[in-house]
């Protein structure tokens, strides 16, 4: 059974889909506009939480990284905005970790 948390709710299904679809997803976080790749969702101290791959846009400390390993970013849920599917590759790095010390319950996740 899928538990979808309350906080962003719709969001939440659009993270779904790209995760179970391996599709990339554009939106904004932070007052950034991102490409993200989902890996993992589950819960952070009961507040829904996503571990992406960023794949492109910019960062709080402004350009991606050229290193594909340092990509990786945890992002809370509720503080995501505009959200959508995207047409395009889905990416990943080799140092994918399914078991990600950034939740304390997983939902759901890409197999390793």
């Amino acid at each position: 059974m899928n538990v979808v948390p309350l906080p962003g709710m719709a969001t939440w299904r659009v993270l779904e889909e790209a995760l179970r679809t391996r599709r990339p997803v554009s939106l904004r976080y932070h007052d950034r506009d991102r490409l993200a790749c989902p890996h993992v969702l589950g819960l952070k101290d009961g507040r829904p939480r996503v571990l992406c791959y960023q794949a492109g846009g910019t960062t709080s400390s402004g350009r991606l990284p050229t290193d594909p390993a340092q990509r990786w970013r945890h992002l809370f849920v509720d503080e995501i905005e505009a959200a959508a599917l995207v047409d395009g590759p889905w990416e990943s790095a080799p140092n994918y970790a399914p078991a990600s010390t950034g939740f304390d319950h997983v939902v759901t996740a890409v197999a390793g």
